[in-house]
Order: C-alpha cells, then sequence, then structure tokens
C-alpha cells in the first residue's frame, strides 16, 4: 500500500498504481502535488485519465497518516473535518483542526428551532420534510453570519429594496472585490425571503471567465467582483448594488407594503448590527460580535420581511391558516 517517492516521502498511493502508470506520472513532478494544498497543474482530464473513480477513494485515515507524517496541516484538518460524523439534529459536536488550534463547536439545531410545527410536517411525505427542513436548517445557520454582513454594508433602505426586487425575480448583481462581504451579502437574501425559497439561478461568486452567465434571460442573483463595462441588461430587470457604495440602482420597484412601519420596527435591530456601532468598527465586517447576537436571534426567528410578505398574500385563505403553524 505504500512507497517512497522522488524526494524520499511515503505516499500512501504509490502502492495503489502499476508500475506504468508510476512511469507516466513523473512526468507531472512529484507525488506531493497530489496532497499539496495548492492546487494542482495537472488538467481535469488527465486527472481522470491517471485516476480512476475506484483508485482516487484512499480513505481518509490513509491519508490523515501521510498528511501528519509530512506535516501537511491544511490537509490534517480537511481529512479530520471529513471523518467527522454528522451530529443528529439537537446534538453537537466538537472538532479539534491541529493540537494548537482553538476548537470549534457546533450545535446542530433541533427541528423545533426551524419553525415548523409538527402538524405541517405530518402533511408530507418524509422525503418532503427532510427537504424542508434541510432548507430551513441551511437558511437558520446562513443568517447568523450573513444578515449581520448585510446589514453593516447596507443601509436598510438598500437592503429593503434588494429584497423587494428578490421578491419579483428581478435580475440581481452584487459588485464587491471582497469575496468574503460579497458572498455574504448574497447568501443574506436565503433566510431573509423566508419561508418563500429562491428558484432560479444563484451564484455567491461568478468567475470572470463565466461572466457570459449575465446573458441568461431569466431571474438570477449573482456576485461578482469587478463589474464589466461591457454588461448589458435590460434596466427593467436589473438590480444593481454596489457593497462599496452602497448603493442599490434599480429600474422602477414597487415598495413593500406598509413600508414605513417596517422600517420603523426594523431601524433599531439594522443599527445594532451596522457600522454606525462603535463595537462593529473594530470587528471584520463578516464577523458577528457577542452584542450582535440578540438582533442576530430576532432576524432568525422571524425573518425581516415576513410581515409584509403575507400582507401580499393575505387575501388568499390558505396562508392564514399556514401563519401559526409556521412562524410561532
Amino acid at each position: 500500500m505504500y512507497g517512497v517517492d522522488d524526494n524520499g516521502h511515503v505516499s500512501p498511493v504509490l502502492g495503489m498504481f502499476s508500475c506504468s502508470r508510476s512511469r507516466r506520472l513523473e512526468g507531472f513532478g512529484s507525488f506531493d502535488t497530489l496532497f499539496s494544498p495548492v492546487r494542482s497543474m495537472v488538467s481535469e482530464d488527465e486527472e481522470d485519465e491517471l485516476f480512476p473513480d475506484h483508485e482516487k477513494d484512499f480513505g481518509d485515515d490513509l491519508i490523515l497518516e501521510w498528511a501528519k507524517e509530512n506535516k501537511n496541516d491544511l490537509l490534517q484538518i480537511i481529512c479530520g473535518y471529513h471523518a467527522m460524523p454528522l451530529p443528529q439534529r439537537g446534538n453537537g459536536i466538537v472538532f479539534q483542526p491541529l493540537d494548537h488550534l482553538q476548537a470549534i463547536e457546533y450545535k446542530r439545531p433541533p427541528a423545533s428551532d426551524l419553525g415548523f410545527c409538527n402538524n405541517y410536517l405530518a402533511s408530507f411525505e418524509a422525503a418532503k420534510v427532510n427537504a424542508k427542513l434541510a432548507a430551513a436548517e441551511e437558511a437558520l445557520a446562513l443568517s447568523i453570519w450573513t444578515t449581520a454582513t448585510v446589514c453593516r454594508v447596507l443601509s436598510l433602505e438598500n437592503v429593503l429594496t434588494l429584497v423587494a426586487g428578490v421578491l419579483l425575480e428581478k435580475q440581481v448583481v452584487v459588485v464587491c472585490p471582497n469575496l468574503g462581504v460579497l458572498s455574504a451579502v448574497v447568501l443574506s437574501l436565503v433566510p431573509m425571503i423566508r419561508p418563500f425559497q429562491w428558484q432560479s439561478l444563484l451564484l455567491p461568486i461568478l468567475p470572470r471567465q463565466m461572466l457570459d452567465f449575465l446573458d441568461a434571460p431569466v431571474p438570477f442573483i449573482v456576485g461578482i467582483q469587478h463589474r464589466p463595462a461591457d454588461l448589458k441588461i435590460k434596466p427593467s430587470n436589473l438590480v444593481h448594488v454596489n457593497v462599496l457604495k452602497n448603493q442599490v440602482k434599480m429600474c422602477h420597484l414597487p415598495v413593500l407594503p406598509r413600508y414605513k412601519e417596517l422600517v420603523s420596527e426594523l431601524r433599531p435591530l439594522h443599527g445594532r448590527l451596522s457600522l454606525e456601532s462603535s463595537v462593529a468598527k473594530r470587528h471584520p465586517v463578516y464577523r458577528c460580535n457577542e452584542v450582535q447576537v440578540f438582533p442576530v436571534a430576532v432576524l432568525k426567528l422571524k425573518p425581516l420581511f415576513v410581515r409584509a410578505i403575507f400582507l401580499i398574500l393575505g387575501n388568499f385563505s390558505f396562508t392564514k391558516a399556514l401563519t401559526a403553524c409556521w412562524f410561532l
């Protein structure tokens, strides 16, 4: 199962290849590149040819042992995380990345914290129940850090405009050179439009070489680092968000129902999460501190725009029957 590469390192992979394959691999350099933290220079087609699927799965224990022997910290962390069992809802796990790093604790929320009552879930098949719980759990996890970020980089009025564009299924382009902030702003829309789910294209970061996707004639939410000069989207469908300038440019959009009331209620919560807070200024924009825990918890349990959404749908009898079940 083991072999020695040109640099004298023991690799768990070498014994799995025939001699002819080993000779073919010599042209691509040392076997250290197979476990290097940086991306291999071998193309995907060449990699598929060299490593069929049954030869790629070496096992976490085997790779972790190799990573420890060669002091590859990043690979140790990835293998250790991949080997962690998924906790049941309501239970937690403690992940120790490396001995000298702080342990990471995570508690998976119980189903009762996801906004559904048993009577509502009992009306669906098991597969659909699991899908609904998974979507709600994802939104809850995202809301913990993305909501704080979007409130600290966009004004409340701009946040409301952005969400209105999403609810109307416009083409939303978020521009920010900071990848962490960019992805957070895009992903914050997932929890904020609950109980709805975005059904079209959502890409937190659109690679530069894939900007042609912006020509798609469908609703989308995408994040890009820089706006291309030749961006061609019909103004009637475009919502353009410039995070650095705290600007949202869009076509004419109707305001959410009871807009002034909504702004008045959300202003204190937004203020505690925004850059107006002296505490927030001392931390990275993506980090949520203890002072922000309370308003974030409120936003998690009662999404920002749920009242406005049900005002829109209030004339439909089914929404009245489900309101108490979904959000109490």
